[in-house]
């Protein structure tokens, strides 16, 4: 078995490639994070900055009050992501392990450890820390960063999924940047 990683910032065409390699090759396709897992619909609404994680206290009334009183991103909010996309990853390891052991089987993952490493750096989370957390999983025999320009990712991003708004990190030019770079 041969496991693929097709991994770059958003709009870099992961997808696209992947589909592609997989048809050439007879080979299956995984997308992280994995939508139809568990975690994976609450993953898409925090992408779609429907929710974010608040620090909570209580006044002297006994009263619950959020620091700001508005939602906004911080530091939880980093760390709670990843978690999510830590279990996301693990509610899919025994397909991967599987997978893994049969020498007949090809599987591509669209996005893996790598994007989680870059993204969490980006969001305040500590390397070392990202490396550390992630040395458990199924390692590829294969990966394959598609080093696409930060302009043309934002560019693709415009005009893919018809979406209105993009999502938490997508079509941002100097985060793209910034993601490229690391």
């Amino acid at each position: 078995m041969t496991l693929i990683v097709i991994d770059g910032p958003d709009g870099a065409g992961k997808s696209t490639v992947a589909k592609a390699l997989a048809e050439r090759i007879g080979a299956e396709v995984l997308h992280f994070p994995d939508d139809t897992a568990v975690t994976g619909p609450m993953i898409r609404r925090y992408l779609r900055k429907e929710w974010c994680i608040q620090s909570i206290y209580i006044t002297g009334d006994g009263e619950l009050m959020t620091e700001g009183g508005s939602p906004s991103w911080g530091e939880d909010d980093a760390l709670a992501f990843q978690a999510l996309q830590i279990v996301n990853r693990l509610e899919r390891m025994p397909l991967l392990k599987a997978a893994k052991g049969d020498p007949n089987r090809h599987l591509i993952l669209d996005r893996y450890v790598q994007s989680a490493s870059v993204y969490g750096e980006l969001d305040g989370l500590d390397p070392k820390w990202l490396e550390s957390v992630h040395r458990s999983m199924v390692q590829a025999d294969l990966n394959i960063l598609l080093d696409t320009p930060a302009e043309e990712c934002v560019r693709r991003r415009a005009f893919r999924d018809g979406k209105a708004e993009p999502e938490r990190y997508e079509g941002r030019l100097e985060f793209t940047r910034k993601v490229v770079d690391l």
